[in-house]
């Protein structure tokens, strides 16, 4: 005589019942208060069905079977799929959505056959098995799979679940197969790993989209919100960095400053949003110019400061010369064709240079020169003698941090 301890099947349906309904209830806050994150569309449309389905999978024997059969099936398989869907977007994996929909549509119509056509419960649960197999397995891999950064943990606790949810599909085969015990214990146990599943994967999707909420408000404190370049203080941050790289590796560095020339008349002349335009149009020709490793930030107003790693000043001539000419080249039409031209001072590290805030500076003065002598051009600063005493001095006259 087969043991197992006795669980009411009855008092699991229920609580599964209440588990879908927070479930759906919180991926739908979820969609509507961060409604720019992509999976939280696919969680509230994969969990909207599952109280249904959970109800009608315990009308069985009371409701029609188009409902508590075909119908349930339909909603949670449907519910599954589309929260595998979420967890690749949030993986930022690209579902696969062909072959998905074609397994979901193959189960589907093979359920309402083995209902109507050929009824036999074991091919049912067989077929059900199959199919929400593949979904658990595909989200395992993909939630597993070049598993790192901040996310890890989150994405290892729904991993955990997911596994638990296959562990209990497999049992719940092998049971039906073999007739290992009666179908109210096999259906028990899977219902009850399928509760355990539900709790961490919306535990889960909170954390994630709590992690993207946070992750979007580091961007949004770090990026100039016109142009989309880094603020001054990101940039600060992002350059101490560099600097101490540069140093490490002895390599050339060049800080670049730019000013558009003649802002004041620009606005002036167009108004906020055309001095707006302008400062856009910049900031994506100096994106798309700029090599990925060099660092562009929004210094001020319509100024630009560039960092330009492993680069020497014989480098960043003609580099800003082409800056200067492909500046000079933009057409607004929305400007009335206005042209825009800009200055460029830059500076290169030397070895008595000690913070890239020195070469910021010398660089700013390249530019004041650039302005000086009639703007529109490029100008390198030669660093003298003079200049190496007065940073020295500078440096000196800085407060000790002692006690």
């Amino acid at each position: 005589m087969a043991f197992h301890p006795h669980i009411d099947l009855n008092t699991l349906l229920l609580v599964q019942i209440v588990v879908a309904l927070t479930q759906s209830t919180i991926a739908l806050v979820l969609w509507r208060t961060h409604r720019r994150y992509p999976p939280t569309r696919d969680w509230a449309l994969g969990a909207a069905g599952f109280p249904l389905s959970s109800l009608l999978i315990a009308l069985r024997g009371v409701a029609p079977d188009l409902l508590s059969i075909v119908l349930a099936n339909v909603l949670l398989l449907g519910g599954i799929l589309k929260l595998t869907e979420g967890l690749f977007i949030a993986c930022e994996r690209r579902p696969p959505k062909v072959a998905g929909w074609a397994i979901y549509a193959a189960g589907i119509c093979c359920i309402t056959w083995f209902t109507y056509v050929q009824p036999s419960f074991l091919a049912r649960v067989l077929t059900f098995n199959v199919v929400s197999g593949c979904f658990q397995a595909a989200a395992l891999v993909v939630l597993l799979v070049d598993n790192r950064g901040p996310t890890r943990a989150t994405r290892l606790m729904i991993g955990a679940g997911t596994a638990l949810t296959l562990v209990g599909v497999v049992l719940r085969t092998a049971i039906d197969i073999h007739k290992m015990s009666d179908t109210d214990f096999a259906l028990s146990m899977f219902v009850l790993t399928g509760i355990v599943d539900s709790l961490t994967l919306t535990a889960g999707c909170t954390l994630l989209t709590s992690h993207w909420f946070q992750s979007r408000l580091e961007t949004i404190a770090q990026r100039d919100p016109l142009t989309g370049l880094l603020n001054r203080r990101a940039f600060k941050e992002i350059c101490d960095l560099l600097w101490e790289r540069s140093i490490s590796l002895n390599q050339p560095l060049v800080v670049l400053m730019l000013d558009i020339d003649h802002f004041k008349r620009i606005n002036d002349q167009f108004g906020h949003a055309g001095g707006d335009k302008v400062l856009r149009a910049v900031a994506d020709l100096l994106v798309r110019k700029l090599r990925p490793g060099d660092l562009v930030c929004r210094y001020g107003g319509e100024e630009f400061a560039a960092i330009l790693p492993n680069t020497s000043e014989t480098q960043a001539l003609p580099l800003a010369e082409r800056l200067r000419s492909d500046i000079a080249s933009l057409n607004l039409a929305s400007l009335a064709h206005q042209r825009i031209t800009a200055s460029i001072g830059f500076a290169q590290r030397t070895s008595g240079i000690e913070r890239w805030e020195e070469v910021l500076a010398f660089a700013d003065r390249a530019l004041y020169q650039a302005k000086e002598g009639g703007r529109n051009r490029s100008v390198k600063f030669v660093l003298s003698g003079v200049d190496v005493l007065n940073s020295y001095r500078a440096r000196a006259e800085e407060p000790s941090a002692g006690f």
